[in-house]
């Protein structure tokens, strides 16, 4: 193989990864809730699984590509957020919101934790997290439903369980290398 070709092969999940980050910029100037929305959307969706994927099976998996993947993940999810912020406080009842709440500050208190000890921004890609992650896609779908109440508690518990789950794996880690 070529160096060339090499370098190529390397680039892909990143470009990947790039093109999930423009889909959340698209998102910005589109409607919710309408075709091209969930077109978007999906795209979205198959960018974040097909550049891990090709980063596996391509060998092509970097330190860099990590973390271009979890800012494209929180451009994604921060646009989507915005985008629906308006149907679901219409559509949410307050207790979802306080679970939301506590799943953002136990979050954001794992990546400070990571911060001060790593000395940079870590974002884990465990099961819990990326079943979260899934959940939270499904989200726009899940409020054509009849169950869209009970189905966003569920989401939000589960996105409490994966951030103090993360939160719980940067302590432990700081405290091993403590230790160490």
């Amino acid at each position: 193989m070529q160096i060339g070709e090499h370098m190529k092969r390397n680039y892909i999940p990143n470009i990947l990864t790039t093109l999930r980050m423009l889909g959340a910029v698209l998102l910005l100037l589109t409607k919710p809730l309408t075709l091209p929305f969930y077109l978007l959307h999906i795209f979205c969706g198959l960018t974040d699984a097909l550049d891990g994927a090709f980063a596996r099976a391509l060998h092509a998996s970097s330190r860099f590509g990590a973390q271009l993947d979890s800012i494209a993940d929180l451009m994604f999810y921060g646009v989507m957020m915005g985008k629906l912020m308006p149907i679901l406080l219409e559509r949410m009842p307050a207790s979802v919101w306080w679970i939301v709440g506590a799943a953002v500050f136990i979050r954001l208190c794992a990546y400070g934790v990571a911060a001060v000890t790593q000395h940079r921004f870590s974002a884990l890609h465990t099961i819990l997290n990326k079943l979260t992650g899934l959940l939270v896609f499904l989200v726009p779908g899940m409020l054509a439903l009849p169950a869209a109440v009970p189905l966003c508690h569920g989401v939000a518990v589960m996105a409490l369980i994966s951030s103090s789950h993360e939160l719980w794996l940067h302590i432990r880690a700081a405290r091993n290398s403590k230790e160490d």
